[in-house]
């Protein structure tokens, strides 16, 4: 069975890594890393995340569901890490995935996303955004910061569900 599974799933590059739990989470972003990893940077430089999840209807998508985050590549190969996404709720959104239990670092201190209720506290720390779209059962914020998308993702009770880095 396991000879036939290996056909049917995508190549996961990710399997033999092994977590190292004595580093710090971090998502930075003024510098748009997470634990010092950038945007284009290379997939492998995520090795101390442990295996990521794999799904053969996304396989550029990698799924550190543990930790709370997902990387998103080109390529299976994962050549060019193109997008960041933290999951700050992962129950009933995410399926299977922890939320994530690091710290979010923005103009240089850490963000306390359970202080920040409402959408106007959200806009107070992060600025007003290029674009809102609302919809009953979520708000999008949008920013373009030079070469780099961020989306804050919100609950229909606006709290952080997730924060996604991206290149534009």
């Amino acid at each position: 069975m396991g000879f036939i599974n290996r056909f049917r799933r995508p190549p996961n590059p990710t399997e033999a890594w092994r977590p190292d739990s004595r580093r710090p989470l971090t998502v930075d972003l003024d510098a748009n890393t997470v634990c010092g990893v950038a945007l284009g940077a290379r997939l492998d430089e995520l090795s101390f995340l442990g295996p990521a999840h794999v799904d053969r209807h996304a396989p550029g998508t990698f799924q550190f569901r543990p930790v709370g985050l997902q990387v998103d590549t080109e390529t299976i190969e994962g050549i060019e890490i193109d997008a960041f996404s933290v999951i700050a709720i992962a129950e009933g959104f995410y399926p299977g995935y922890d939320r994530f239990r690091g710290t979010i670092v923005h103009r240089g201190a850490p963000v306390r996303e359970m202080s920040l209720r409402s959408e106007d506290a959200i806009l107070r720390v992060f600025g007003q955004p290029v674009t809102i779209d609302r919809h009953p059962e979520e708000i999008v914020l949008y920013y373009e910061i030079g070469e780099i998308g961020r989306e804050i993702w919100l609950t229909s009770d606006e709290r952080i569900r997730t924060v996604r880095l991206y290149r534009l």
